[in-house]
């Protein structure tokens, strides 16, 4: 039952990605939010349930990784709708640029 609700779940994220592209930001903003909406709500939710879906040997090793995924796509939607900026992306972003912490300074 579980296998089932992470597969819908997961096929109603993927219409949301196709929805999205077919509504650009630029043109209508409002249907590509709830588009994108049908991705980051249903999307994260089918790495929750399909982490604990039954006990795969194939699948085995990655449940953990699965359901670390799920829970971080749950927040990072819950922040992102409740217009939370935490500044992760700036200094991601400083640290890759700055010279001896991220890319060499190249010479020109």
């Amino acid at each position: 039952m579980a296998a089932r609700s992470a597969q819908l779940s997961a096929l109603v994220g993927a219409a949301g990605f196709v929805l999205a592209g077919i509504h650009p930001a630029d043109v209508n903003e409002n249907r590509h939010f709830l588009a994108a909406l049908l991705v980051f709500v249903p999307g994260n939710v089918a790495l929750l349930v399909a982490a604990r879906a039954e006990r795969s040997a194939v699948l085995g090793p990655m449940r953990r990784f699965t359901l670390v995924l799920g829970f971080t796509g749950v927040v990072a939607t819950a922040l992102f709708l409740a217009q939370v900026d935490l500044g992760l992306w700036t200094v991601a972003v400083g640290a890759r640029l700055s010279p001896g912490l991220g890319c060499p300074v190249r010479p020109a």
